[in-house]
């Protein structure tokens, strides 16, 4: 009875600190996503405040993200 009792402490405990890992593990992917997605944002940014307007505006995603620069500064469309 008392290796039995073991046993299902030993697995119950293993059980715990897998669910604890996969928490962190979510965590940490959650982070690194944020932080990739807010790098490409401020190089994308970065690179249509570089290039002239006229330039920029040739290219449909560059017209998208001149837009959304728009909108964050606060201009009404």
């Amino acid at each position: 009875m008392v290796i039995w009792q073991s046993a299902t402490s030993l697995v119950l405990q293993l059980l715990r600190a897998e669910f604890c890992l996969a928490q962190v593990e979510q965590a940490v992917l959650s982070v690194v996503v944020v932080v990739v997605v807010n790098v490409i944002h401020v190089v994308v940014v970065n690179h249509i405040r570089k290039c002239s307007l006229s330039r920029c505006t040739a290219s449909p995603v560059s017209q998208l993200v001149l837009l959304h620069e728009l909108v964050e500064s606060g201009v009404k469309l």
